[in-house]
């Protein structure tokens, strides 16, 4: 008969009892994994991946999706529409950085770097805590892929959980934070809150510069979640489809394939208007531009 260890050995009663328990303990070591991912509040903080990227947990609840008609700047594709989020996820706190891009993709394709178009603006600048920008949807979720397969095979995510663009539902409800105003500020958008056109970056308490280009995740003051950059720096790809309108219900996500994927939050190059938490904008998933990045998401998909 063959070896101990061979493919042909016959269980014995004792041995099925510890296959038994082994195929147990997975399964409820899998269970246990899953329920550890869940946050016990809005807000807490994680950094429990390879890259030490700090995801924040957005717990399940309810909002109006869009903006009342009196809102300034408002759009007709920003009707409102009831949402319920039926599950919990993690968003990343900053947008992904140049640095962590680089770590996961071998490259670093943005405007505002050393080696790229925007260099004499960046001159001097350490923009290794700079979102990147130029990437596509489609390497934006290539990244994502590659998130989710490192972190897999160290055990860390279980096979339910992945990580990946936050839908536009999701992105909207994290923005808002329980707010209802134009921006999770308020009604306005002043200088010193977010890094968008005719804006400034914080330098000191008191001291401002005129930014003209990106500025490094986290200069601005967060969300009340923790959030921070979710209005201007960069637009943020979201996984969704661009439709008309953004529908409500539980759990939405547009799937029907159109010419756009979903960008939100606005950039540093966009008037407040085009910052608010509503504002929907779209582009062709293969293209790049110096003004959208991305922040990811980690949930139950």
């Amino acid at each position: 008969m063959g070896s101990r260890y061979g493919s042909f050995w016959p269980l014995a009663a004792n041995d099925e009892h510890h296959a038994t328990h082994r195929s147990h303990w997975g399964s409820q070591r899998g269970v246990n994994m899953a329920q550890s991912l869940t946050g016990a509040s809005a807000g807490e903080v994680r950094d429990d991946n390879f890259l030490g990227l700090k995801l924040v947990w957005c717990p399940p609840g309810k909002f109006v999706m869009g903006s009342p008609p009196e809102e300034a700047g408002r759009k007709d594709h920003e009707v409102q529409a009831a949402v319920t989020l039926t599950r919990g996820f993690w968003l990343g706190k900053y947008e992904v950085t140049q640095s962590q891009y680089t770590r996961v993709m071998g490259k670093n394709t943005s405007h505002f770097c050393a080696t790229g178009a925007g260099r004499e603006s960046v001159q001097g600048l350490d923009t290794s805590d700079f979102p990147v920008e130029r990437v596509s949807w489609l390497e934006a979720m290539e990244f994502c892929r590659r998130l989710t397969d490192q972190e897999r095979l160290t055990g860390r995510l279980p096979a339910k959980w992945q990580y990946t663009l936050p839908t536009e539902a999701q992105w909207e409800y994290a923005c808002r934070a329980g707010t209802t105003t134009a921006f999770h500020y308020g009604p306005e958008l002043r200088d010193f809150q977010a890094n968008f056109a005719w804006g400034f970056r914080k330098l000191a308490p008191g001291v401002f510069e005129y930014a003209g280009k990106t500025a490094a995740v986290g200069s601005f003051d967060p969300n009340p979640w923790g959030l921070c950059d979710m209005h201007g720096n960069v637009d943020e790809w979201c996984r969704d489809w661009r439709a008309d309108i953004a529908t409500g219900g539980l759990d939405p996500e547009s799937t029907v394939e159109s010419r756009w994927r979903v960008r939100r939050g606005g950039n540093w190059d966009d008037s407040s208007i085009f910052c608010r938490s509503a504002v929907r904008y779209g582009a062709r998933p293969t293209l790049r531009f110096r003004f959208a990045g991305f922040r990811i998401a980690r949930c139950v998909v």
